[in-house]
């Protein structure tokens, strides 16, 4: 299936879902031009946080996030990109990396660490550019017309030991894999598209998730905080529950902690297992398990 019929059926699905929910809401409770305010105060999973538009928010932020600044460096003060040419090759990077930040629309990113050098190899990544500069990495597609389309193909290369200061995913209906990444913050968004995350450790992670796929495998030694709207977020991570303090919230989805099932309207859990670290979890109307090796 192609990217835009796959996204664009999910989006449908997904907004078609939330409209029958808060249809019926509006039934029960009279409707009218009230109703809206009354959704986005939380009332309806009568928990405080999570409302309307928290169930489709991260979708929103990461489509946003990717039209606004892809092609954009001025945040990091990056004078120039440079684009990736056309058909197949690769790109020797000079200089070490310390930092990534990769801003996807629709292309597929691989990230490999093994080796000695840092490279990239791309084929048919139309719109790509990158910039290397003071060590920090910017992967970003540059067209922004909005119109979904296949966007090639990009591997980065980073040597074996590499340990990343700090790492950022913005995906909106793209395909990443990301194999053997250490870094001491993560952060990955995922609109529509499909990430997955093997063998990493990490420190603090912040994972949002919209109508998309996340799957991550490895450990986290941090802080976590986790949002999903209606899509899917598993983890496979290394040691026990008993190793984190939890922060649970639900709209109307379900997150699983090990043996530990949250679900509901409204569902709400507090563990404090006097770890040094916290996961705060909150879930709209998705799926966010995570499982531990121990």
């Amino acid at each position: 299936m192609k990217k835009s019929t796959l996204a664009i059926s999910i989006m449908f699905v997904a907004f078609l879902l939330l409209g029958c929910v808060f249809g019926g809401a509006g039934l029960l409770i009279g409707g009218g031009a009230d109703l809206v305010g009354w959704l986005r105060e939380g009332n309806l999973v009568g928990m405080r946080g999570v409302s309307i538009d928290s169930l489709v928010a991260p979708a929103i932020r990461v489509r946003n996030n990717v039209i606004a600044k892809t092609g954009s460096t001025e945040a990091k003060g990056v004078p120039e990109t440079e684009d990736l040419p056309a058909g197949e090759g690769s790109v020797a990077l000079q200089g070490r990396i310390t930092e990534l930040q990769a801003l996807v629309d629709v292309a597929d990113l691989k990230v490999e660490v093994g080796g000695s050098d840092y490279s990239l190899e791309y084929e048919d990544a139309r719109g790509m550019t990158y910039s290397l500069e003071k060590g920090v990495l910017i992967i970003s597609q540059r067209e922004k017309t909005g119109v979904i389309t296949d966007g090639g193909e990009i591997v980065l290369h980073l040597p074996s030991g590499t340990m990343l200061t700090d790492a950022s995913f913005s995906v909106g209906a793209g395909d990443v894999d990301v194999d053997g990444l250490q870094a001491q913050n993560l952060t990955i968004r995922v609109g529509a598209g499909d990430f997955r995350l093997e063998d990493c450790e990490v420190g603090d992670l912040n994972a949002e998730v919209g109508l998309g796929n996340l799957k991550l495998e490895g450990r986290v030694t941090g802080n976590l905080t986790a949002e999903v709207g209606a899509g899917n977020l598993e983890m496979e991570l290394e040691g026990s529950e008993k190793d984190h303090n939890y922060s649970i919230s639900v709209a109307a989805g379900d997150v699983k902690v090990g043996d530990t099932h949250t679900s509901g309207f409204g569902a709400e859990r507090q563990a404090n297992n006097g770890a040094d670290n916290w996961f705060i979890l909150k879930c709209g109307l998705g799926n966010l398990q995570i499982e531990f090796d121990d």
